[in-house]
């Protein structure tokens, strides 16, 4: 339910949600130069509170983002990041 909650916030606040991999900015002709493509990653447990190892699963998933953002020329954001924006009305430094 929180990803739904957070996608519906980017799409009230003008943002697109790609429900896939964005592609390398060069080979995506959909995005103009204006608009940053922002991999978004969690920072909640989503269940995996009792794991042994959850600062490394955070790490990891902070780590996948930041590989999938540098190959489609984005910038990697967490989740946090967003709450932020909406609630100061204005993109957060990233």
């Amino acid at each position: 339910a929180y990803r739904g909650f957070l996608q519906d916030l980017v799409v009230a606040a003008g943002g697109t949600v790609l429900h896939r991999k964005p592609v390398s900015r060069d080979h995506q002709k959909l995005l103009d130069d204006s608009s940053p493509l922002i991999v978004v990653y969690s920072l909640e447990n989503q269940g995996k509170a009792n794991l042994d190892g959850n600062d490394d699963y955070r790490r990891r998933q902070a780590d996948d983002a930041q590989a999938l953002a540098f190959a489609s020329g984005g910038e990697a954001a967490s989740s946090a990041w967003i709450i932020d924006s909406v609630a100061a009305c204005k993109l957060q430094p990233l």
